[in-house]
């Protein structure tokens, strides 16, 4: 009775603390802020709407703490007798990341006058994923082609540009150029690894053209993670099937003139396929960043900051370009032949940069980036078999699906012979450096008018260099033996070096309602190559062969942007794509005219986008990658006229359980149609082209892809769906129904994960991906199919400071 009356008495003396926390400057509501005190004791996360509730002793006083990754922390104190509630505003943490892409909605600092999307910090922690593929296909436009089933090297497309390596979109980290030779070799062997990134950006329509120089299909960059604002350790850890394991640890703090912040990703598996001599087919993968930062004070009349950045990143990953045919697929899709058993990849990347911002004037902001990149990466591997006579005999042809029976069984192990496989060493070095100035200035004006002018300029250099060999094995007793060791130099031996002047003017002006934002790029690229030849190791210049190919372009854009009010607005875009045309003398760029037209919702119930373009190519170029069949020299090639067309669409509600005062459903739905076609006839050589014929099809891209996530989220725990449908993607150009050797099947993806905190700042995870095991092909290039990841577990931990 004692306990039951003290009970009482303290719930009539309490008073409660009810409230909304919004985005400063774009009033959008913020979930999951951490309500504590400064003795670090949680006492709630705001809702998917932003609310929160707490209670307090009657006449107690309490000083809050409210935390939001990607938010400056602010403390309010309340205390009193009175029940209160309060908005609670907090200001977006953009001084301390370094991208220059921070001009998108989620800022809400502009209105962009063409379709974007954003993966916030909150998106990417729920399964936190270690592939951009998982990470990105959510994303309307996305066109992916999986491989290795970890993303080590991904395949990403936008609007049916072609996903072969990446190379037809701008890929960057923080606002620079990531892939290894931007220009030079585009193809992305190096990819940023996504699980320590912070944010990612993608930019698409007319909105791209400053970001080049591949200008058609959109830009992705990848937000690392900034210096803190104040003093943060975390340690995020899992671990899970194929012994598959990572860690990210960081340290950093940002004091009033020095700041700093040290990482690691250490990421590893066993791998999920089997050899027959039981060697791993998996991966270790390692990055290191540290960031330094330098800063005249907050309250400065200049204020300028300067931050330093070094990352690392080394991967040996035993992977190989050799598949299955169909019949050993079918009996076990994730067995590997013994003829790969050598297969590996060794690389190293390393990045320096060094930021300076400053702010000259109220409307005046400046930004300069120096940068250098490096990589170096030697891919050992299986390229094909020469019989008795020495004539070559293709990967592909021995497994077709009427392929050549003797040398399958070699290529297993199956059968002792004379006949040598040759595995390549793609042995290069990369470099790209450069220096990159943004100037933002708006002018002052009336409240009801806007004026801004924005002008870049990027001087840059970068370079493959190909200095590879081959080594003859044969085949014993299902393990390889070596016969010739080839000699550095021997199979590709060659240098090719582009310099490039890139430059973008935009102007924008807005009314209330009206926003019209023109832009022109302009871009000066030359292009050389030195082939020493295969008798000139020591590259005296005996035999050289030199070619030179120098394009200026302009690329002009327009967007136009208007406010239906109460949430509702339209967009129009138009500009010109472009991609490089490389260094053969007189071949053509890429040229294209792009149109879309969008929807924007953002009301009570739901925000959503929908999204029509249309691309006219005047000149498509396929790229000769040993990683979509071809041979491996890198030469582009034209394919004549085409077009492709589609609607992008998305929605959020959070709506669903909005009585509920404890738990939210945040439902995200999307969905993708893209169609493209040839509309010249012709002939290549490509493998995925060969004999086209006007109005084919082009291969690799799903017609149809949907997705849906749902959460079911709590203060103390969430529990999270993400589905993607992947429509049947044809491997061949054609017209034709799609017969089961000409396509790679649709698929249904679905992952989940439960979280639950046991502690403000300590996190359990757990984890099923691929949880309905569709361990359908995923690629049947460049030799032989190859499965999806199968259903994987796995269980973390997250603790911070």
């Amino acid at each position: 009775m004692f306990i039951l009356v003290f009970a009482c008495s303290s719930a009539a003396q309490s008073t409660t603390i009810k409230g909304k926390i919004y985005n400063s400057d774009s009033t959008k509501v913020i979930p999951g802020v951490q309500i504590s005190d400064l003795g670090n004791t949680i006492f709630s996360l705001s809702n998917s709407f932003g609310s929160f509730e707490i209670n307090l002793k009657q006449g107690d006083q309490a000083t809050l703490l409210f935390l939001a990754k990607g938010f400056h922390h602010k403390t309010i104190r309340f205390g009193g007798n009175k029940d209160t509630f309060v908005h609670v505003f907090l200001n977006e943490n953009i001084n301390t990341l370094d991208p220059v892409l921070l001009m998108t909605k989620h800022s809400g600092s502009d209105n962009i006058t063409g379709s974007s999307s954003y993966i916030g910090p909150k998106e990417l922690d729920k399964f936190a994923y270690s592939d951009a593929n998982q990470v990105l296909r959510n994303v309307p436009g996305i066109q992916i082609q999986q491989e290795d089933g970890f993303g080590l090297r991904p395949n990403i497309g936008l609007r049916a540009t072609g996903v072969e390596r990446s190379s037809k979109i701008t890929l960057m980290e923080d606002g620079i150029l990531a892939a290894p030779a931007p220009y030079a070799a585009p193809a992305a062997y190096y990819f940023p690894s996504v699980g320590r990134m912070e944010g990612v950006e993608v930019v698409k329509g007319s909105s791209q053209i400053k970001y080049g120089p591949f200008t058609t299909g959109g830009a992705i960059n990848f937000i690392s993670a900034p210096i803190p604002e104040e003093f943060s350790a975390k340690l995020s850890m899992n671990s899970g099937s194929f012994n598959t394991q990572n860690m990210l640890a960081s340290l950093g703090h940002q004091g009033e003139y020095l700041g700093f912040m040290v990482q690691t990703l250490q990421q590893r598996s066993d791998g999920f396929k089997n050899l027959p001599s039981n060697q791993s087919t998996g991966f270790n993968k390692s990055d290191y960043l540290v960031k330094l930062s330098l800063r005249n004070g907050i309250d400065a009349k200049t204020p300028q900051k300067m931050t330093f950045k070094i990352g690392q990143t080394d991967e040996t990953s035993n992977e190989t370009y050799l598949g299955l045919n169909a019949v050993d697929f079918n009996e076990d899709p994730f067995q590997r032949y013994a003829s790969s058993q050598n297969d590996v990849m060794n690389s190293k990347q390393r990045q320096l940069s060094i930021h300076h911002r400053i702010k000259l004037a109220k409307h005046l902001n400046i930004s300069t980036i120096a940068y250098s990149n490096t990589f170096h990466r030697n891919w050992y591997k299986l390229n094909h078999l020469t019989d008795s006579a020495g004539s070559t005999v293709s990967l592909s042809n021995v497994l077709a699906e009427q392929g050549n029976p003797y040398y399958l069984s070699i290529l297993k192990g199956e059968s002792s012979a004379n006949e040598i496989l040759w595995l390549k060493a793609n042995n290069r070095s990369y470099y790209s450096k450069g220096v990159q100035m943004n100037i933002n200035y708006k002018i002052p004006t009336k409240k009801e008018f806007v004026h801004a002018f924005e002008w870049g300029i990027r001087i840059h250099q970068d370079q493959i260099d190909r200095f590879q060999w081959q080594d003859g094995y044969s085949m014993l007793n299902g393990f390889l033996s070596l016969q010739n060791k080839g000699i550095a130099g021997t199979e590709s031996n060659r240098i090719e070096t582009a310099n490039a002047l890139a430059s973008y003017f935009t102007y924008q002006f807005q009314t209330n309602r009206l926003e019209i934002k023109p832009g022109l790029r302009f871009e000066n690229i030359n292009q050389t190559r030195l082939d020493y030849g295969k008798n000139d190791v020591n590259r005296n210049g005996t035999k050289l062969k030199e070619r030179e190919n120098e394009i200026a372009i302009f690329i002009p854009g327009i967007g136009f942007y208007y406010d239906l009010r109460k949430g509702n607005s339209v967009f129009l875009g138009l500009h010109k794509g472009f991609s490089p045309a490389g260094s053969a003398v007189g071949a053509n760029p890429e040229i294209s005219t792009n149109y879309e037209a969008g929807y924007i919702a953002q009301t009570p119930l739901l925000s959503g986008q929908a999204v029509a373009f249309y691309t006219d190519y005047q000149n498509l170029l396929g790229s000769d990658l040993n990683a979509s069949g071809g041979s491996g020299t890198g030469d582009l090639f034209n394919g004549g006229a085409a077009v492709s067309y589609g609607l992008e669409l998305s929605a959020t509600t959070t709506k669903l359980l909005s009585k509920s005062k404890q738990f939210t459903l945040p439902i995200t739905i999307g969905y993708t149609y893209t169609e493209a076609q040839f509309k010249s006839s012709f002939n290549s050589s490509f493998e995925g082209w060969g004999n086209v014929t006007k109005n084919d099809h082009l291969p690799y891209f799903a017609p149809h892809q949907a997705f849906l996530n749902l959460s079911l989220e709590h203060a103390k725990f969430a529990f999270n769906v993400s589905n993607k449908f992947i429509d049947a993607m044809r491997t061949q150009a054609g017209q034709s129904e799609l017969s089961a050797a000409q396509k790679i099947p649709s698929a249904l993806f679905m992952d989940l994960n439960f979280a639950y905190h046991v502690h403000p700042r300590i996190k359990l995870k757990a984890s099923i991906l691929n949880a309905l095991n569709n361990t359908n092909h995923v690629s049947v290039r460049p030799f032989g199919l190859r499965p999806a990841m199968p259903r994987m577990f796995r269980l973390g931990l997250t603790a911070s400071l």
